[in-house]
């Protein structure tokens, strides 16, 4: 089963990002990236994702993103 991070992924354009601390970010999604935890014990799924207010891509998990709507290519 697909989660957001996978749908943001399988995009090519421009999306607007809403994230659950109610900030809109306008960029590309780029791939998906595993991370561990402070202990190095759990895995972490994260998108890299280049936002165009930004000089530096960020990461955003699951629990980082609300939403997001397709702008365009």
């Amino acid at each position: 089963m697909m989660d957001i991070l996978d749908q943001l992924q399988a995009i090519e354009g421009v999306v607007q990002l809403e994230l659950r601390s109610g900030e809109m970010m306008l960029g590309k999604p780029d791939c998906i990236v595993y991370d561990e935890d402070d202990n190095g014990d759990e895995t972490i799924k994260k998108i890299r994702f280049e936002p165009f207010q930004e000089p530096y891509a960020v990461y955003y998990g699951l629990d980082d993103i609300k939403g997001f709507r397709e702008i365009g290519k």
